[in-house]
């Protein structure tokens, strides 16, 4: 008995056939990846989120600042809130970039979808322009102008937001990429995000970020909404 071979023209309908399935199924792969990615980024930011609630318990109830000025001008080296967290014992300690100006990209401070590493793994803090300016955001610079704030001055912990994905896309001493992470966040509207010199939420999760609110739950939010301080989630002019 003779043995039926495929005919070429068979071998291509198969060939094509598996193209068609493989360009279905891709995306859809592609797209399972970064939910989980994006799931993944959200356990760490909720851990360092954590770790912001536990300092704050430890300190009568003040904020975490983003790091220590002396005199309200010269930054004080090994005072970034990474520093603290992992100094006090709050967070694990793992490697770090550069210690004395809080750089660390390991452990959970990086998020599985930074791909341009710049000053940090990819998590911001939202944090005050100058000990000068208006009052808004919740960490703030350590200076005798503006006290550290407290958890009681808070009415509105659930809309606050606290930490998020940030980036900076130019950066004189780092080059200039698009998305590189960033340690601190800055409002947007004290600061024009169109600036790509600006510390700003970050696109990189389905084009938005993942935000750890005061009272230390976690959201995604879309980088528009984002930016057009959405609930007043930056606390411009003092809207806690």
């Amino acid at each position: 008995m003779v043995k039926r071979k495929f005919t070429l023209i068979e071998l291509l309908v198969v060939i094509a056939i598996i193209a068609i399935l493989a360009s279905l199924l891709l995306p859809a792969l592609s797209r399972a990846k970064d939910m989980g990615k994006k799931i993944a980024c959200l356990g760490n930011e909720r851990q360092i989120g954590l770790a912001f609630l536990m300092y704050a318990q430890d300190t009568s109830g003040e904020f975490l600042p983003p790091m220590a000025y002396r005199n309200g001008v010269t930054p004080v080296a090994r005072t970034w809130y990474t520093n603290l967290l992992i100094c006090g014992g709050y967070i694990p300690p793992s490697a770090w970039a550069d210690e004395n100006s809080g750089d660390i990209k390991t452990g959970i401070w990086q998020c599985p979808s930074v791909t341009k590493f710049n000053w940090g793994g990819g998590y911001g803090a939202v944090e005050l322009l100058s000990p000068f300016q208006s009052d808004w955001g919740i960490c703030y610079y350590p200076n005798d102008p503006l006290p550290m704030p407290s958890l009681n001055r808070v009415k509105r912990p659930s809309a606050m937001g606290m930490l998020s994905d940030a980036k900076r896309e130019a950066n004189t001493y780092w080059g200039d990429n698009p998305d590189q992470s960033w340690i601190g966040l800055w409002c947007s509207q004290c600061k024009d995000w169109g600036d790509p010199s600006v510390n700003q939420a970050s696109r990189r999760h389905s084009g938005g970020s993942n935000i750890i609110f005061v009272d230390g739950h976690g959201e995604f939010w879309k980088y528009t909404d984002i930016r057009a301080n959405n609930m007043n989630i930056f606390g411009h002019n003092g809207e806690w």
